[in-house]
């Protein structure tokens, strides 16, 4: 999820130095759920709310709902409309399915996190 060249903090010959990138990217995965919630999709075709809400029960309702936004507003997640009009899915994009590729040394088969 790279940054355009116009919010780059740094003048043309101190770009080699840049970590505007970096900042956006843990602004994203930094936060609380957001690797959870990527995880339990790679690990689904699609899920809805409720679904990951009971596969995330320390999760609260309003952390799961911003943390959803967030994502779908990164493009990492995609809301896909069921066939019940009050009903959404939530599925990876290509970009959350590339970015949880090269998060993968970091974490077991099962998803656990190495330390």
């Amino acid at each position: 999820m790279p940054e355009r060249d116009s919010d780059c903090c740094l003048t043309p010959p101190e770009k080699a130095s840049c970590t505007c990138s970096y900042d956006a990217l843990l602004g994203v995965i930094g936060k609380k759920w957001a690797v959870v919630i990527l995880n339990l999709l790679h690990g689904h075709e699609r899920l809805g709310y409720n679904a990951l809400r009971a596969k995330m029960p320390d999760v609260t309702p309003k952390a799961l709902g911003d943390k959803l936004k967030l994502l779908e507003e990164k493009g990492l997640i995609a809301r896909c409309p069921a066939d019940s009009p009050h009903r959404v899915f939530y599925e990876l994009t290509a970009q959350g399915k590339a970015l949880l590729e090269s998060l993968a040394p970091f974490f077991d088969r099962s998803g656990t996190f190495h330390r």
